[in-house]
């Protein structure tokens, strides 16, 4: 593990405070006249692409794929990367405040609860869960697995579910790594999150079937054929299920409805429908929970690879061209579906999953970077992806206080952790890597080291307390 506070991050100190654009946006109509780009002529791209650039707060170069889901939690994002390494990086800044190698790739989305970091990682022949200690990054236990671990984690009662490659499903104690239960599958389990709702575990399979598994001794409840490979994340909500083109009884597994093409992104869902890539891999559809038509409301320039999130009837969803837009989903006509109030466009294609906290919109790419992007909507994600925590969550799930977080000004609970007492791993680990050394924040904030320390202390307190 090695600190680095100053890893080719930059940030853009928008020239808008916080609180003046998003009054801009709300008032002046800036978000929906500015970025529009579709249809538009040479001049108006320009236009959008300056207003674009304007959105942007920082960028972190992670040097690899980052299909994993942020988290952020204690104005921490969390996320991993296929060069190995699972990052912490400030919120507000950017700036890295650790990473651990897994020495192997990691796709999964962490879970961060408790003061650990709950996220898994793959290496030929093997894979591993790993806990690390939020706050400086030091590997609290490992749990190896006899195949990748690219599952993405969920914590519930201080058990840890996933799957793996190696064709089961587990649950493990949260505190020690120990293993509690075991299922088998009839293949992989890879890149998919684990749903758990009412002491049910919901997993699907490469063999075609959906599982639900009691979560305290792994016991199986039910199967459901979908027909094909499962490759998303079972969403649960209000007792219905969602995943590929199904809607399921979340209790029973018996179908309830159907559409003609295959979902193979489930959706996530917000006051009372379920939202995602429908049959067309370009377009979101909107899927009413009562089981009526779904309806086209958004195309994107190309396939949808990741779920949306929503803050406060805006729509945000990633696609393969590297863009990320943002929707009115109060904003409908007949012939174009939803509004587009802007979109912003990165260096590679989107597999990751945007979470947004306090405005800000966090979001990983296919060429190794991780975006802060101003939204121009106050609050945070406040649809089932978040609430279930199945492919990257923030305080809500975490049960610690909602974040504020300042563009440009740090936001860590942990900014200045170990800067200090990990200054002989930055030298002993300097150019192993091919980065040069970190360097610690200085001292004039120093005492939030003591705070988050002693707070870190108690999270493991209290979560050994509990075993």
């Amino acid at each position: 593990m090695t600190n680095r506070n100053n890893r080719d991050v930059t940030w853009i100190q928008n020239t808008l405070n916080r609180r003046q654009f998003v009054q801009t946006a709300l008032v002046g109509g800036f978000a929906s006249q500015a970025v529009q780009t579709a249809s538009a002529d040479e001049e108006s791209d320009e236009d959008a692409e300056a207003a674009s650039d304007d959105r942007e707060v920082w960028r972190f170069e992670a040097g690899d794929d980052v299909e994993s889901s942020p988290t952020v939690v204690d104005g921490t994002v969390y996320f991993g990367s296929g060069n190995g390494h699972v990052y912490a990086v400030d919120a507000g800044t950017g700036e890295e405040i650790w990473n651990f190698d897994t020495g192997g790739s990691v796709i999964s989305s962490p879970h961060v609860i408790n003061g650990a970091v709950y996220i898994g990682s793959g290496v030929a022949g093997a894979g591993h869960l790993y806990a690390l200690d939020a706050g400086d990054g030091s590997e609290e236990w490992n749990f190896e697995a006899d195949g990748w671990v690219h599952s993405s984690p969920t914590v519930v009662d201080d058990t840890v579910y996933f799957g793996s490659v190696d064709e089961h499903v587990y649950a493990v104690d949260a505190s020690d790594g120990s293993e509690e239960w075991n299922f088998a599958v009839d293949d992989w389990i890879h890149i998919v999150g684990v749903a758990v709702v009412d002491d049910t575990v919901y997993i699907g399979s490469r063999d075609d079937y959906l599982y639900a598994l009691d979560a305290s001794n792994g016991d199986e409840h039910w199967r459901f054929d979908t027909g094909d490979n499962v490759s998303s994340t079972p969403t649960v909500v209000d007792g219905n299920l969602f995943i590929e083109q199904y809607m399921l009884d979340a209790e029973t597994g018996d179908e309830l409805s159907s559409s003609t093409g295959a979902r193979s992104l489930s959706p996530t869902v917000w006051d009372g429908n379920a939202y995602g890539r429908g049959s067309l891999g370009s377009w979101v559809e909107e899927f009413p929970l009562d089981g009526s038509r779904s309806d086209r409301i958004f195309e994107t320039e190309d396939r949808i690879n990741s779920k949306p999130t929503i803050v406060d009837g805006i729509l945000f969803v990633c696609d393969d061209d590297g863009i990320v837009y943002a929707v009115d989903l109060d904003e409908r006509d007949s012939l174009n579906g939803a509004e587009e109030l802007w979109r912003f466009g990165t260096d590679a294609s989107i597999r990751s999953s945007p979470t947004v906290v306090d405005g800000i919109l966090y979001v990983g790419n296919r060429d190794g970077q991780v975006y802060a992007l101003e939204t121009g909507v106050g609050g945070s994600s406040e649809d089932s992806q978040v609430e279930q925590a199945t492919l990257g969550h923030h305080h809500e799930w975490a049960g610690s206080d909602p974040q504020e977080i300042t563009p440009g000004e740090p936001a860590s609970a942990y900014h200045t952790q170990d800067s200090a007492a990990d200054g002989q791993d930055d030298q002993s680990d300097e150019g192993s890597d091919g980065f040069g050394p970190g360097f610690g924040v200085g001292s004039a904030v120093a005492g939030v080291s003591g705070v988050a320390y002693l707070l870190k202390q108690r999270f493991k307190n209290e979560r050994n307390e509990h075993h």
